[in-house]
């Protein structure tokens, strides 16, 4: 296993599995939702993890029209960049 492997890996078990296994922040899964304090919205983080990535995948339980229309100018950026992704909805 490469050293990135390791790294991912070591992030998912902390993120899933064991919250005390010692890994890279970078890499830990995180349930984003809107909370008052310390105040983080879900759009600012998703917003700010967009700027700085190579690929993404996103799975989010339901997609509003208003929820796309506010980032659909970062999505048509990353397109210009050609940075791939994926966006699961589990709209029923």
């Amino acid at each position: 296993m490469d050293n990135l492997t390791q790294i991912f890996n070591a992030s998912l078990q902390t993120g899933y599995v064991d919250k005390t296994i010692l890994s890279s922040i970078d890499y830990q899964p995180e349930l984003l939702v809107n909370q008052k304090n310390p105040p983080k919205k879900i759009l600012s983080s998703i917003i700010h993890e967009l700027k700085k990535l190579w690929a993404f995948f996103i799975s989010v339980a339901f997609v509003t029209t208003s929820g796309v229309a506010t980032i659909i100018n970062k999505l048509k950026e990353l397109e210009k960049r050609e940075i791939s992704g994926k966006i699961l909805s589990l709209n029923i």
